[in-house]
């Protein structure tokens, strides 16, 4: 046997309970015998006191289809972004008026569409600002937009005119989908949400898209109003030189009203023109101007550097 009772007895007597005349019964022998056996008992306890353990372990953590004692960490909440659509559609028995706004990750495409007037401009624009969103978010809250309990106010009818107004937003955990058909069945906390898109968004200083949704007749006094300033600014500016910059800015103000005409009036190329005109001329002028302050400043003659300074700034 691996394990004989007998050898157990060796080790605590003195004399040993076995006959010695045997060779293989000699105390060297019975030693090395009783040694093995104990090591490989030893090893028997300690691989089942592993065992053991593990089974306990795994029963604990639920590994047997047990329950575990430890507290279930939850996993925190996914907030879905800020994004909303708004969208506006105008209908008569003579046009359609369409305009809507898409803004997700920060990322905005404005639509306009008005075929009777010849109006078709798209416009996209990347990295909206947190401070803008921010402002929008605290502005939607502030309107009740989220409060509202109904997915339509008003009811489609066969009129030949008629209004859709929709607007969509989710921010966090608050998620509105409204539609609203015809001005007059608007709640107030619609109003105030429309606002947050007609007002705070696309009047922004840094998009100024609020001309989209004014009429025809006032767009086209607007573009060529600019224009005739231009024309004037830019013919003046060697009396006046600070023209010349007021004459590109209105040169670019004709140009976006004339874009939002799908085909552009004639009047867009010669916006066009004196833009691309006055702006090489400008840029020509202020490259003379710094070749000029790098001689005078190389000479030394300060004083005629900083007055090169103060004429080109005019410009």
């Amino acid at each position: 046997t691996l394990f004989d009772p007998d050898d157990l007895n060796d080790i605590f007597s003195k004399t040993g309970g076995r006959n010695s005349s045997n060779p293989e019964d000699s105390p060297e022998s019975r030693r090395k015998r009783v040694l093995g056996n104990l090591i490989f008992f030893l090893v028997v306890i300690v691989l089942v006191g592993i065992l053991a353990w593990i089974f306990l372990s795994m029963k604990k953590d639920g590994g047997f289809g047990g329950t575990s004692d430890e507290t279930v960490v939850a996993q925190p909440e996914t907030i879905a972004p800020f994004a909303l659509y708004y969208l506006q559609e105008k209908v008569t028995p003579d046009s359609i008026f369409r305009i809507s706004v898409l803004l997700e990750n920060n990322d905005m495409k404005v639509t306009l569409d008005e075929p009777a007037n010849n109006r078709h401009w798209e416009g996209s624009y990347s990295n909206v600002s947190e401070d803008l969103v921010r402002r929008m978010k605290d502005e939607f809250v502030e309107s009740n937009f989220f409060d509202l309990d109904e997915a339509k106010y008003g009811s489609s009818t066969g009129d030949e005119e008629r209004q859709v107004v929709r607007l969509m937003v989710s921010n966090g955990n608050n998620f509105r989908d409204i539609v609203v058909n015809g001005r007059n069945n608007a709640p107030r906390s619609f109003e105030k949400a429309e606002s947050v898109v007609l007002d705070t968004l696309l009047q922004d200083p840094k998009y100024n898209l609020g001309i989209l949704s004014r009429p025809v007749k006032e767009i086209l006094d607007d573009a060529n109003n600019a224009l005739v300033r231009a024309e004037q600014e830019f013919a003046s500016y060697k009396t006046e030189p600070s023209n010349l910059y007021r004459a590109i800015i209105d040169y670019q103000i004709a140009l976006d009203r004339y874009s939002l005409f799908d085909p552009k009036p004639k009047q867009w190329n010669t916006a066009r023109k004196g833009f691309s005109e006055a702006s090489a001329l400008r840029n020509e002028l202020k490259e003379e101007a710094q070749k000029n302050i790098q001689i005078l400043v190389k000479r030394k003659m300060f004083a005629e550097a900083l007055r090169e300074c103060k004429r080109i700034l005019q410009y």
